[in-house]
Formats: structure tokens, sequence, C-alpha cells
């Protein structure tokens, strides 16, 4: 039971983490590897900074809670802070993993669903080069905060690729398959997703010309698009991008106007899949939020 220092905020994320990587060039196997780890993040706030730190040793969290204490500055109305006031205390126990862990599924069998990608990739003529990848991890959390939050909650996801580099005479064209899930079980069919891929793509090499100069309206897959909006919004959307730089503070003001009427991005943990987190790394319970609503 974990003692919280008087006239500071304080609070503790612990991770239990289960992690798969794989990955093949042209055939040879570069990297095989699932690794089990814990560790944990501690923050302690007196209204003027932020202390952290973390530790891989979990039994020496009073001892690093106590360290960081000893660097601040207490304040008897620390909860009455407006920083500390809007941090939630939210307590809940959410694990949706426990029956479906990839921490269960044979390794051997992670290597056989990625090497099933490999035969429509064999005579090729115009597939120069290409490496395969398999991914999985499961996060099992803790957060207590001197708040009151008490969390447990976990979060999965797994994905496996094929990149490939094709060329024919001065044209070179690169393609990626993906697949992605929550848990193993939701991969889908990696060897027809790659021949049918792959066949586009030497398809597409063959008849592709040089664009002429000009504007056009442009279908972008929902691939493309996540890409485009992650590069041109995302990053901008991040408060660590933001914080020493007045001039994109300004340009990017709530109700700024940054697109089209038609654009709207919403960020919502809620939603199952990858993106899958019931409660952020400060216990703050996920919501269904508008980074832009219609061009906003």
């Amino acid at each position: 039971m974990l003692q919280f220092p008087e006239g500071v905020h304080t609070d503790v994320r612990i991770e239990k983490i289960f992690a798969t990587g794989i990955s093949y060039a042209v055939g040879n196997l570069i990297d095989s590897v699932e690794r089990e780890y814990e560790a944990a993040f501690i923050r302690v706030f007196d209204g003027q900074r932020w202390f952290y730190s973390a530790v891989s040793d979990i039994g020496a969290l009073q001892a690093e809670i106590d360290a960081l204490a000893s660097l601040a500055t207490p304040h008897r109305a620390i909860e009455e802070n407006p920083v500390v006031e809007r941090l939630e205390a939210n307590r809940e126990t959410c694990i949706e993993y426990e029956a479906g862990c990839v921490s269960g599924i044979d390794f051997e069998r992670k290597h056989d669903y990625l090497r099933s990608s490999f035969e429509p990739l064999a005579g090729r003529g115009a597939l120069k080069s290409w490496r395969a990848g398999y991914t999985d991890t499961h996060r099992r959390i803790r957060f207590v905060s001197s708040k009151g939050a008490d969390l447990e909650f976990d979060t999965q996801k797994t994905g496996a690729f094929v990149l490939m580099e094709m060329a024919e005479g001065e044209k070179r064209f690169s393609e990626l398959e993906f697949e992605g899930g929550s848990s193993f079980e939701e991969l889908g069919g990696l060897p027809d997703a790659v021949a049918g891929k792959l066949s586009r793509s030497e398809d597409f090499l063959r008849r592709a010309r040089p664009v002429d100069p000009g504007e056009y309206t442009v279908i972008l897959s929902p691939f493309a698009t996540g890409i485009f909006a992650h590069e041109s919004f995302g990053h901008k959307s991040e408060a660590d991008f933001m914080m020493d730089d007045e001039a994109m503070l300004r340009e990017w003001s709530i109700g700024t106007r940054v697109g089209a009427d038609l654009l709207t991005i919403v960020d919502d943990g809620c939603v199952r899949g990858t993106g899958y987190t019931p409660f952020d790394d400060e216990g703050t319970r996920a919501r269904k939020t508008y980074l832009v609503r219609d061009g906003i």
C-alpha cells in the first residue's frame, strides 16, 4: 500500500507489458523476440513544478515517491490548484483481453502466420526486395493517485506487414500490405491480401505514367487519409509541439479554420480496435472529442 506525501499531488502508473517482434528480409530471419517486463512512472506536483521518474523495480516505488517529494515545496491547498482540480479520480477495473491475450498465442504460430505471406512473393519478376514483420503488445496498467484514482485496465494491439520494393526499367515503386487488430484472431488472411496487393502493384508499375503538373481532385484511400491527417494535424495537436512556439499557437488556436467544411477529426479512445484506450496516462476517462469539426 503506497503512502502519498502531504502537500503534493502524486500519481503512479505501473505497466506490465508483453510484446512480440518478428521480422524477415527476403525470407531471412532478422529479428525474433518475445519479452515481458514491468515498470512504473511516478509524478509529484507541488503547484509549481512536476517532479518525475521511471523505475523498473516495483518494490522501490515508495522510496522513489519519497525522494521526489523531498525535492518539492509542499502546499497545504494543493488539491485546489487548477491543474490538480482538472485531474480525474476514476476508480474502475476494465480488463478486456485476459481471455485473448497475445501472450497465450504460441510463438511459432506467430511465425507461421507471417511466413504464410512468403509464397505469393516468390518468382515475381518486378519484385526486387521485400521485408515482412509481425508485432503485438499487451499492456496491463494500474494507475493510482493521491486524489483517489484507482484504475486497472488493459490495451492490446497486433499487426503484420509486408513491404514490397518493385522496379521495371527506370520505374520504381514500393507498396505496403498491412493487417492489424486488437487480437491475434482478428488478423486477416495475409497470403491472399499480399497476392492481391502485389498483382495490383505490378499492373500499376507497368501502366503508370508521370502526372502532368496542375491541380486535381483526388480520392484518397483510408490509409493515405490517415497518414495525411496525422502529419498535417496530428503533430500540431501535441502540446509539446506548441508549447514554445507563439506563432504556431496563434495559427492553431481554438476557433481557427484549418480545412474545408467537410473536414472533421475525432479523438475517441472508446472505439474498439488498435486505438482503444479507456483511460489515458493521467487516468482521464476516454471520451469522444472533436479536434476539428466542420473545418474549425
